[in-house]
């Protein structure tokens, strides 16, 4: 799986686990102190602006979910 693919997957991810817990980006943004342009960037354009390892902490602390949950990522090819 290459790099933009996988960026993708994570961002689907984090959007997935807002939409379970029905949090809104402002509301992660808030909990997590990233910016809300950079967030929203991340997620609208995770191949080109993906998210970082730091980010990922904050947003899974944020959410209350293993960081694993948001990086686990099935690769189609296999």
């Amino acid at each position: 799986m290459d790099s933009e693919t996988y960026s993708e997957a994570v961002a689907a991810n984090i959007k997935a686990v807002m939409a379970s817990q029905k949090l809104n980006r402002q509301t992660v943004c808030d909990l997590t102190g990233i910016p809300s342009t950079t967030f929203d960037r991340r997620l609208a354009h995770p191949e080109n602006s993906p998210f970082n390892t730091n980010e990922l902490d904050r947003i899974a602390r944020a959410l209350g979910v293993p960081i694993t949950e948001l990086v686990a990522v099935e690769d189609p090819t296999k």
